[in-house]
């Protein structure tokens, strides 16, 4: 990050983008692995349900009928 802050303070345009880059990539990287955290704990959240509590989730997402369908309005002149 202080590499992009001293590229910026700079007038080299090439330079600049090489560190907006990097800091970028650094930036991914870090996302990904706080996203694999995050997965990691959302599963081991999940496998410590007991399988009452675990059964009782699964019927809670299918609660109700969704039916994906075109319509067109119609209407009526009185």
């Amino acid at each position: 990050m202080k590499d992009a802050e001293e590229a910026i303070r700079g007038s080299e345009l090439d330079v600049i983008k090489a560190k907006s880059e990097a800091l970028g990539t650094a930036a991914q990287k870090l996302g990904e692995k706080v996203y694999a955290k995050q997965q990691a704990e959302a599963a081991a959240a999940q496998g410590g349900e007991s399988a009452g509590t675990a059964g009782a989730s699964e019927a809670k997402k299918d609660e109700g009928d969704v039916v994906d369908a075109e319509y067109t309005e119609v209407k009526d002149k009185k």
